[in-house]
């Protein structure tokens, strides 16, 4: 009961305080399948019979990479959100950020009774819960539409499921299989979480028969996204984006790779983002060379693994000691502690040999982790199990970390550069300090091992990690993501005052992203020249016109040469609408659309 009633609070709480905007183009990568499939279809059905474009991929996050030979056109997104999210689509956007945070809290509870089956105190479960739901980095993808908590939940389940198995409970393999091939389905990357939890079944159940029917419990989601990819792309291929590239190792691809990358990105990743090479290229970030610092929108900091959850330490020392020879771990938690340590090891891999290349894009933290955050929630709970530390210290802790963060947020300048002292301090602090705890954490999580009188430090310590990542993850990551998405929605206001059923909108790269959620209910074909640098819009605006079409033409954020080219031979009527500077473009008086 306790727990249910701490998840209807934190349910509600997550719930009331979303804002229902756009953060970036992937949410309407993801939007657009559902709408789709509303219809019966998996394409953008208003596409057909326009002239092939990269203009009318208006929500790829990639189109320029494109190529688009037919129409009607399709997302290269994971093609089973759609499903999960079609019975919510009846509340609109909120229905689909529903889903979600739903997904986060069954997370929650799914970690609670995991960590509770192999723990010896009562405080360990609700250990592992907080660490999972409020130390990490999830709320934020708990309030949007990108499926990543999702994602989270179906892996946290299979992978549980598959602990079931090992521990002799065959009942649970197609279970496992299921989960983890609809999570494959949902994002493609957890093919290999996939792969690596059938070979620990097949390692360590014993039976081959077990992984014969996760294979085949597995096939039958992958079977329909292979379906779904072969109708909308071309593409057999269960985990395609339509091209051969997205299971490519750059490591192992031409000069301008190196075979320090791996161990570059590892380290980027999981300890420290300083690290990591410049994103080159990418307007959303600013790097400073003084402190390595990536910021994205102009000031929020990304963040490794450790910098944004300082208590991960531990359970990735738990993970290590799993291996140990003379390991102090229950053999019930041993199996388990090593299946998570096989998850973890494999992700961890994938995406250091992805190299430099593969760039983070517009998130504040590991985006590509996420799926492991229960697996290290669960892992820092059980290296602290047996320990008898006090909630009382612990709580002190975290009121002391979230401090620290609110006086280093509020105590220096959001924005600066390499002359501003304070600004500087800030952005040293969020990058070094987190890394500082963690050290200090495992060597107080060593020492109290021995010695009952150092425990009280660490609970402290483990509560200071604990504040860090909740008041650092709230009060940047999800405040600045609220900004962005509270921007959007006005600006999807602003649009739908002109934005009528059967129009057209042309527009340049991010600037249509906030038109997308009046598709919910709209008939509107969107251009975004961003794609091909308007050579397209030509013969695309006439086809509209010709279809009876207003086009409607956003020219905030177009580089000029564009717009002229855009706007030429066409009746150009001004649009009075506050916040936006729109045009109409009509056909030349001597003629008729």
């Amino acid at each position: 009961m306790r727990l249910a009633a701490a998840l209807l609070v934190l349910g509600v709480i997550v719930s009331v305080t979303v804002v229902p905007g756009v953060f970036i183009v992937d949410d309407n990568n993801y939007l657009i399948n559902v709408l789709a499939l509303r219809h019966g279809r998996f394409t953008v059905a208003n596409t057909e019979g326009l002239s092939p474009s990269r203009e009318l991929l208006f929500f790829d996050p990639g189109a320029w990479t494109r190529a688009v030979d037919s129409t009607p056109v399709a997302s290269t997104a994971p093609p089973l959100y759609a499903p999960f999210a079609l019975p919510f689509l009846w509340l609109r956007w909120r229905g689909l950020v529903a889903l979600n945070t739903l997904a986060y809290l069954a997370t929650i509870a799914m970690v609670f009774v995991y960590a509770r089956r192999y723990a010896t105190e009562a405080s360990t479960p609700w250990m592992a819960a907080a660490a999972f739901a409020l130390g990490g980095f999830v709320i934020e993808y708990a309030q949007g539409v990108w499926p990543h908590t999702l994602s989270i939940a179906l892996c946290t389940a299979g992978i549980f499921a598959a602990g079931s198995v090992i521990d002799g409970r065959p009942s649970m393999t197609a279970a496992a299989g299921l989960l983890l091939g609809l999570a494959t389905g949902i994002r493609y990357q957890n093919a290999v979480i996939l792969a690596v939890v059938g070979g620990a079944i097949a390692l360590w159940s014993g039976r081959a028969k077990a992984i014969t029917v996760y294979a085949l419990a597995a096939a039958v989601p992958l079977s329909a996204s292979a379906i779904i990819n072969h109708i909308r792309l071309g593409s057999w291929n269960p985990i395609s984006k339509g091209g051969d590239n997205y299971l490519r190792v750059p490591v192992l691809e031409g000069s301008a790779s190196s075979f320090l990358d791996p161990l570059v990105m590892f380290w980027a990743r999981v300890v420290d983002f300083s690290v990591r090479p410049p994103m080159l290229g990418y307007p959303w970030v600013r790097y400073d060379p003084v402190t390595g610092g990536h910021l994205m929108i102009g000031s929020t900091l990304q963040k490794s693994l450790l910098q944004s959850a300082p208590w991960a330490i531990l359970a990735l020392i738990m993970f290590t000691l799993a291996w140990a020879p003379r390991s102090r771990i229950p053999e019930a938690r041993l199996r388990q502690a090593r299946l998570l340590s096989l998850v973890t090891l494999a992700v961890f891999a994938v995406f250091a040999f992805a190299g430099v290349s593969r760039i983070e894009g517009l998130s504040f933290n590991q985006r590509y982790l996420l799926e492991l955050l229960p697996l290290m929630a669960v892992g820092f709970a059980w290296a602290l199990d047996a320990l008898n530390l006090r909630f009382q210290t612990m709580f002190i802790g975290a009121l002391g970390g979230v401090l620290l963060v609110l006086l280093i947020l509020a105590g220096t300048p959001m924005f600066g550069g390499p002359q501003d002292f304070l600004w500087l301090v800030r952005i040293r602090a969020l990058l070094k300090l987190p890394l500082v705890f963690s050290v200090a954490l495992a060597v107080l999580w060593f020492v109290a091992r021995s010695r009952r009188n150092v425990r009280p430090l660490l609970a402290a310590a483990a509560g200071l990690c604990l504040g860090w990542g909740l008041a650092l993850h709230v009060g940047d990551d999800v405040a600045t993501s609220h900004r962005l998405r509270a921007y959007s929605l006005k600006q999807t206001e602003a649009l739908g005052r002109v934005l009528t059923d059967g129009s057209s909108l042309v527009a340049y790269w991010g600037n249509k992203d906030a038109a997308v959620p009046l598709l919910f209910d709209r008939d509107i074909v969107i251009l975004d020249v961003h794609g091909d640098d308007g050579k397209d819009a030509p013969i695309l605006i006439q086809e509209l016109l010709r279809r009876g079409r207003r086009v409607f033409l956003l020219e905030d954020g177009f580089p000029g040469q564009i717009l002229s080219a855009v706007r030429a031979g066409w009746q150009v009527v001004p649009i009075a609408n506050p916040g936006t500077e729109f045009v109409e473009l009509r056909a030349p008086s001597s003629s008729s659309p």
